[in-house]
């Protein structure tokens, strides 16, 4: 540590500066310094304590069944429910009553193995597991701070094992012993069986120091006595003076917001920022995290304007507390960029997205998941302002980096493919690739999402596009058809997401010749999409060209120059001059124009 500056202020500065790195401690004064810089600046932070600081993060039954499969964890904890319930046959009745997380938990507590990894928000007792075995090896314990969905003990197995993200699942068991109570135990479920390393942070222990913070862990009322059941005693180290309070709001609040029950996740996460002012002030790190998530809830609602509010909120902040090259900031950074790109402001999201691509090569190297995901971001900005090159020149940065790493989820390549079989699509050279890559996409999500999920719905989407460059309209229809009945089940009828589809549908009715009917299709797409998005929007444009182009097609020159007014306007602010859709469409008003004037030649 610097000896210019305390300790306290050291860690800050290495938290900021170098957040992937380990930091070491060599005393409890040490480690009670380093808790409570993080506390200044994260929230909802977990701890676990490991023997051996080279272990990796994994659960019991991972270790136990030998590095399995996700389907392989799913048989097993179905089948360890199953057949523990039925042991106790004469409790069966009660026992079918009890979800299966919360047995499982049962099941942990009494020895069996499990995917429930133990973690606790008391990060003393993560320092006494660390070091309660003082061999000699380096202890280490491994922090967490938000990053995982919470989840009740409703959540079944099913959906927990088919989720391919890397997601983690918190679970906070209920006070059913001592043990639990004393430990202020906590548990993540990840459904590959291991938490990645760049998930977490470290704090290394020397072998050497393990004994001395031992003792002085039992000065402070930590020892075994105080943490095992065979003996009573529970310790409370954190005054928390309201921000227990805090973190139950913001456990509702993850829980409302994944179960898709925004209106609900919105009113607890501004009663979280009323409180968390209080507490903080509107400048600190951990403020920053509110209102970044109830920006996120914003843009799920489609109000833009205070979706871009709070996510510069949290990036005001975390610039001034991190500093602009760190990953927490980059966080804001994505936030932020999200909102520039719905709002058509490809550039400024393309500018957003480059900081967040110096900071995670700079922090995580070139082979980082995350790394891949925002070559994937900057290549859909250049697709979508109709920068077809650079498009591919970044997806396929991502595709190279998630077909390689062995730690990418197989989601991640499905969102890829459909990215790039877009582009080529758009090119309309490469249709047959284009497909290939779009029914493989669509392959991967059913099989790990379902025939029944939204996201298969993009994929059935992007099936139906292709199919239509290939003039396979009966093909075409059937792959819309099942992405529309699945959006307007899961979003209702006004959604954006139907208006893509009706998009599609009156693009293939236009092929087939029936003009009318696709004028009466695209009459669907354009109410939701001004709705929405606005008239302003380059979407919203993309269905004026398409009613103009129909028009056209039925002579009706008047209506035709209306609506390709309307889009060009839209185009050429979005798009750069000598860009394909604005030469489309300059040339659809070029034809318009030439119809306009002959039939004012009849006249």
């Amino acid at each position: 540590m610097d000896s210019d500056i305390g300790i306290k202020e050291a860690f800050v500065e290495a938290v900021k500066t170098r957040p992937e790195e380990a930091v070491q401690i060599n005393s409890l004064i040490e480690y009670i310094e380093f808790i409570s810089a993080i506390n200044d600046l994260f929230l909802q932070i977990i701890y676990r304590g490991q023997a051996d600081a080279e272990w990796q993060v994994d659960s019991s039954a991972y270790r136990h069944l030998n590095e399995p499969t996700q389907e392989d964890l799913y048989k097993y904890h179905s089948s360890l429910v199953s057949n523990s319930k039925y042991l106790h046959e004469e409790n069966l009745d009660n026992l079918k009553k009890v979800s299966d997380l919360m047995f499982l938990t049962y099941l942990q507590h009494h020895g069996a193995k499990t995917n429930l990894i133990d973690f606790t928000e008391n990060p003393l007792v993560a320092l006494w597991f660390a070091c309660s075995d003082y061999d000699k090896k380096d202890a280490v314990v491994c922090w967490k701070s938000a990053g995982f969905e919470s989840i009740g003990e409703s959540k079944g197995f099913e959906k927990i094992f088919s989720d391919e993200t890397q997601k983690l699942f918190k679970f906070v068991p209920p006070l059913f012993d001592r043990r639990i109570m004393a430990q202020c135990s906590v548990f993540l479920f990840p459904p590959h069986g291991k938490i990645e390393s760049y998930q977490y942070h470290k704090i290394i222990i020397p072998a050497e120091s393990k004994k001395s913070i031992l003792c002085n862990l039992e000065l402070v009322g930590i020892s075994r006595k105080t943490l095992f059941p065979d003996f009573s005693g529970f310790v409370e180290w954190f005054d928390y003076n309201g921000k227990d309070r805090l973190s139950t709001l913001l456990e509702e609040g993850n829980l409302m917001k994944s179960q898709n029950n925004l209106s609900r996740a919105l009113e607890i996460y501004l009663e979280a920022e009323t409180l968390g002012e209080v507490l903080f002030g509107t400048t600190d790190s951990r403020q920053a995290l509110i209102y970044s998530e109830i920006g996120s809830i914003y843009n799920d609602l489609k109000d833009l304007g205070l979706a871009l509010q709070y996510h510069t909120k949290a990036m005001v902040i975390r610039e001034s507390v991190f500093g602009e090259n760190n990953p927490e900031t980059a966080k804001s950074y994505n936030g932020i960029a999200m909102q520039l790109r719905q709002r058509d402001r490809f550039d400024e999201a393309i500018d957003v997205y480059s900081k967040v691509e110096r900071i995670r090569l700079t922090h995580y190297g070139s082979d980082h998941p995350d790394t891949a995901s925002v070559y994937n971001n900057i290549g859909f900005m250049y697709y979508k302002k109709d920068d077809l090159i650079n498009a591919l020149v970044y997806l396929n940065k991502c595709r190279e980096i998630r077909e390689r790493v062995s730690s990418t989820s197989v989601l991640s390549k499905a969102v890829i493919y459909q990215n790039i079989a877009r582009v080529y699509l758009a090119q309309g050279d490469k249709i047959e690739e284009a497909k290939d890559l779009s029914d493989e996409s669509l392959l991967i999500r059913e099989r790990v999402r379902g025939e029944k999920h939204l996201t298969t719905s993009f994929s059935n989407l992007l099936c139906a596009e292709v199919e239509l460059a290939l003039c396979h309209y009966d093909n075409a229809y059937d792959f819309l058809e099942k992405s529309l009945t699945i959006r307007i089940e899961q979003r209702g009828v006004k959604s954006k997401l139907v208006g893509d589809c009706y998009n599609i549908k009156a693009k293939i009715a236009f092929a087939e010749g029936k003009y009318e009917e696709a004028l009466s299709i695209y009459g669907k797409a354009q109410d939701i999409k001004e709705k929405v998005l606005g008239k302003e929007n380059s979407e919203t444009a993309i269905i004026y060209a398409g009613i103009a182009e129909t028009n056209f097609r039925l002579n009706r020159f008047s209506e035709a120059e209306r609506y390709a007014t309307l889009a060009c306007s839209v185009y050429k602010r979005v798009f750069e001059e000598g860009s394909r859709k604005v030469i489309e469409i300059e040339s659809l008003l070029c034809d318009i124009s030439k119809g306009l004037d002959a039939d004012r030649m009849k006249r």
